[in-house]
């Protein structure tokens, strides 16, 4: 007897929200579009697709034409499609209420546009824990894909691979089909005869085995290189054509077919994972460095397939501890949500759109994909976050204006943070480190102007210092994205400097008389006070119009060899109805001696680029662009205008100030390479003063947004 394989082709296609409408374009154009016509022109291909929620709401939009292509497909059963949560949010990071409405509108989405009821699910990025299976189940939901990776790490023999099974939680039943890691690796980065190889290898006799590819459409036209290999070479036409004329023993099948005809291969609880690139990217770096060596170690004495199973990284919620800004978004979702799920009137629907808009996974972790460094990213999650939680504090307060502050742990690190919320701008500030501001969202343009992103070493960064001076390899064909080292600039390692702090706002700095501008931007400068991060005492008073906040220390100044005795106060004052603030600093001498004090309070303000053409500092007149560096004297007045945005921040300071002006730039990885990342503008308004015995020192900073 001949032997045979089913094979089922799964293709996740997603970009995230905020993304600039030209990238959505230009993956149609490359990817989403030819695939599709390749398919009519060979309609024995049968394939399992999926399209997040943000690539429906753009089709829809600018290509029905391409839609009504779709619903075509699946009307002569060629295409099954696969539901998910609807705006491709990490499932883990949010409730559970919100992952089964986003299950459940994607779901009536494809249904209303296609016909199809969609009985199996795409889920991002993979990131599996054992409680999903509830939810899944309560939102419809018969089977999910995950990668082989979760299956071995459960104990499952490779052989094993080649069926699906079945799992629960709390009784309620869930099939999961494993992905395969030979089909991932091989498809499109080979020759197609290498696919056939790989399934004529696990064909059997019995033919009731099935091989499972799923991975991203992107890699079919959008990924470096693969429109070319893809479309004009024809990679997938002949991978097409290789399969129509092995179909007497490669038996092409959609996951809900193979599932009516097969029972599953049995029970199976899986362990928390994804696919094993994004484990090894939410190890923190020194941990990542260890592994990495780790792995080296055991493939150079050819162990790796033995250890394989019960080698791999972190887990995907470190990233929530990897990066506060991730942290941060995700917390804020959080709390929206509760306001949301609260709502009572018609606008719920509205807020619901907003939030879950908002959990969009992509600005929430980093790997070989920009992520959480991709500017325009965080700041459509901010928005739509704001956008929501404004649609349900009018519902609450009437659209009066309003202010509410409250003393929670909101980031959930055992400590409090002091919430103050109006009806035109939010300040989120951490009296346990340095009484810093690190959330200010002005509500009438949805956008939190602090949505800054610290520089931190990633594992990757030694790859750059050794591409340093060397010339990059010639292009050896295609490869996955995954093996790529390119730099997108020249001299990247000089920009490589890391921030012991957190870059966000009000921190409290005393610099040595050494300082210069570029020693403090390349952190090679000398902090002389315990300030910047370290706990501050704080009094917060509240009533129907107004919150004030006072963030006070008794910390220390290095001056000379002496550390010496210094408070620092800080006001904060907010009225409802003004998108403003003020912060009144104190700073008063403890010591028996006079003392020469160097004082910077740092701001870092969050915009899109620093090189548009239309966002600049405006100071005396003259417009600056915001990614310059550059040291002004004799300032009182400054504003930043955001033109993207229409966003304008206006500081009055009550004494001239020396003002320094630098960008915040990160380096990190994408997709086409190495690249510099404008993340913020820091503004440091800086005083020299002398104080003697128990005298103060004192500045009023206004803050206003239009």
């Amino acid at each position: 007897m001949a032997k045979s394989i089913y094979f089922t082709l799964g293709i996740h296609n997603h970009q995230p929200v905020g993304n600039f409408e030209s990238v959505f374009e230009d993956a149609y154009k490359k990817s989403y579009l030819p695939f599709i016509e390749l398919l009519e022109a060979h309609p024995a291909i049968k394939i399992s697709m999926h399209y997040s929620g943000p690539l429906w709401d753009y089709l829809l939009k600018k290509h029905e034409e391409w839609i009504r292509k779709l619903a075509a497909l699946v009307k002569r059963s060629q295409v099954e499609i696969l539901t998910g949560a609807y705006y491709e949010p990490i499932l883990p990071n949010i409730h559970d209420h919100d992952k089964i409405g986003q299950i459940k509108l994607l779901t009536r989405t494809i249904e209303k546009y296609t016909g199809y009821k969609a009985k199996g699910m795409w889920t991002a990025e993979r990131v599996w824990e054992p409680q999903l299976a509830k939810p899944m189940a309560e939102g419809g939901v018969k089977y999910t894909i995950l990668d082989e990776a979760h299956f071995r790490y459960a104990g499952l023999e490779p052989s094993g691979i080649f069926g699906y099974y079945i799992t629960e939680e709390q009784g309620l039943p869930l099939y999961i089909f494993p992905i395969s890691y030979q089909l991932r690796h091989l498809i499109p980065f080979k020759e197609p005869e290498k696919t056939l190889e790989f399934l004529a290898s696990a064909a059997t006799e019995e033919g009731n085995l099935i091989a499972v590819f799923a991975d991203d459409g992107e890699k079919f036209g959008v990924w470096p290189g693969t429109y070319k290999t893809s479309f004009e070479e024809k990679w997938l036409e002949r991978f097409f054509k290789m399969l129509e004329e092995n179909s007497s023993w490669i038996k092409l099948i959609t996951f809900s077919e193979y599932m009516e005809k097969h029972p599953p291969a049995g029970r199976i609880y899986l362990p928390t994972a994804s696919y094993f690139e994004m484990l090894e990217w939410a190890l923190p770096a020194p941990a990542g460095k260890e592994f990495q060596k780790v792995l080296a170690e055991v493939k150079a004495a050819g162990k790796w397939e033995e250890y394989e199973n019960f080698l791999k990284g972190g887990f995907w919620r470190n990233f929530l501890a990897k990066y506060p800004e991730a942290n941060n978004m995700q917390k804020k979702a959080l709390l929206v949500s509760h306001k949301v799920e609260k709502m009572k009137g018609v606008t719920k629907h509205d807020a619901l759109k907003e939030l879950w808009q908002g959990q969009c996974n992509c600005g929430y972790w980093h790997g070989v994909f920009g992520g959480i460094y991709l500017n325009h990213i965080r700041t459509a999650v901010y928005e739509h976050l704001i956008a929501a939680e404004r649609i349900a504090d009018n519902e609450t307060h009437s659209e009066k204006p309003f202010i509410h502050a409250e003393t929670i742990d909101f980031d959930l690190d055992g400590k409090s943070e002091i919430l103050i919320n109006s009806d035109k701008i939010n300040l989120y500030l951490g009296p346990h480190q340095g009484g810093y501001l690190f959330e200010l969202d002005y509500k009438i343009k949805p956008a939190n102007l602090c949505n800054s992103l610290s520089r931190r070493e990633e594992i990757y960064h030694k790859k750059i210092r050794e591409l340093a001076g060397m010339e990059e390899k010639k292009d050896e064909g295609l490869v996955s994205i995954h093996e790529m080292v390119k730099s997108k600039e020249k001299g990247l390692e000089k920009f490589l400097n890391y921030d012991w702090y957190r870059r966000v706002s009000l921190l409290d700095h005393f610099f040595h008389p050494s300082v210069t501008l570029e020693s403090f931007r390349d952190t090679l400068y000398r902090e002389q006070g315990d300030f910047v991060n370290q706990l501050y005492q704080y009094d917060l008073k509240n009533d129907e119009s107004k919150a004030e906040l006072t963030l006070s220390r008794n910390g220390h100044v290095w001056i000379d060899e002496s550390f010496v005795p210094v408070r620092v106060e800080k006001k904060i004052n907010l009225t409802s109805g003004e998108p403003a603030f003020t912060v009144e600093y104190k700073i008063k001498n403890l010591s028996e001696n006079t003392i020469k004090l160097w004082f910077s309070p740092e701001f870092n303000f969050s915009f899109l680029s620093g090189n548009d053409k239309n966002s600049f500092y405006i100071c005396g007149g003259l417009k600056t662009p915001l990614d310059s560096t550059a040291a002004l004297e004799n300032i009182k007045d400054f504003a930043v205008k955001d033109g993207i945005r229409n966003i304008d921040i206006n500081l009055g300071m009550e004494i001239p100030c020396s003002l320094w002006m630098l960008p915040l730039e990160t380096i990190s990885q994408s997709e086409a390479g190495f690249e510099r990342v404008y993340q913020a503008s820091t503004l440091l308004p800086n005083w020299k003063f002398t104080l003697g015995k128990n005298k103060e020192w004192q500045v009023k900073i206004k803050i206003f947004i239009q």
